[in-house]
């Protein structure tokens, strides 16, 4: 018998992510399912429990607050998500990050 279970990668275990932004329905829908799809969870507000914030936003003070609050916490715009997802992994978050400059 053939052996036709195959599985998504899990690159996003254990990884919550909170979307911020101007974001359509359908585009919120869509990312939710891909970070889901590969292990990760969304969650509907922020708290220390993020690990990363994805947002079509500039760097504005709901950051600074956030960053305060959460050392660890990644602020990366959607393009990150896009590379993880082609890639099948996670991709440096460096070029894909939204500081304070």
């Amino acid at each position: 018998k053939e052996n036709d279970e195959w599985e998504l990668p899990t690159f996003f275990d254990n990884k919550q992510f909170y979307l911020h932004g101007d974001f359509s329905a359908k585009k919120i829908s869509n990312l939710n399912r891909q970070i889901i799809a590969y292990g990760g969870t969304v969650q509907n507000f922020i708290s220390d429990k993020i690990d990363y914030v994805i947002s079509d936003k500039e760097w504005n003070k709901d950051f600074e607050e956030a960053k305060k609050d959460n050392k660890k916490l990644l602020i990366v715009n959607e393009d990150w998500l896009m590379a993880c997802f082609r890639r099948q992994k996670i991709v440096a978050h460096q070029p894909y990050e939204i500081k304070n400059d």
